[in-house]
């Protein structure tokens, strides 16, 4: 949801447009939100420090050393987290990141922080008003809430 730009003398994260308002909303409606990414920690770390910044979004930060290599992927295991199943959504732009667990993600587009485009960026706007749908709705598990919506996950995406 974030792109790092380095230069000489510029260290920088390009946050997605309304990345901001993303985690806020999704904290005001109670969802608990965690890092899981298959960066290490000491380069991941700074970046989800900038992201935050004198806010926090996150209650767990999982990393490199919390996936699973499989064919020369880290694969994210959301067993790893301690949760039940049911109550799990992995929002990442890797469909392989999340291929234990298929039913459990939703699949968003790259960014890569270019300025050509960058306003035009709704990724994160719509999804927030699909989770806030699946969210508002009590659920005994939100995979099969996730299935309602994938068609409008999709159409949204491309």
């Amino acid at each position: 949801m974030c792109q790092q730009h380095n230069s000489s003398s510029d260290n920088t994260l390009k946050k997605r447009p309304n990345l901001d308002e993303f985690l806020s909303s999704l904290l005001k409606a109670k969802c608990e939100l965690v890092v899981f990414t298959a960066s290490t920690q000491e380069y991941a770390d700074p970046l989800i420090n900038q992201i935050e910044g004198n806010k926090k979004y996150f209650s767990k930060r999982l990393y490199r050393q919390h996936t699973v290599l499989i064919n020369n992927s880290y694969v994210k295991d959301l067993t790893k987290l301690g949760r039940e199943l049911n109550k799990i959504i992995i929002v990442d732009n890797e469909k392989s990141s999340f291929c234990l667990q298929q039913k459990n993600g939703i699949l968003i587009k790259p960014f890569f922080g270019e300025e050509k485009g960058f306003n035009l960026d709704m990724a994160l706007d719509n999804l927030s008003v699909i989770l806030l749908k699946i969210i508002k709705n009590p659920f005994q598990d939100i995979r099969k809430e996730l299935e309602i919506y994938k068609d409008e996950i999709e159409k949204k995406e491309s």
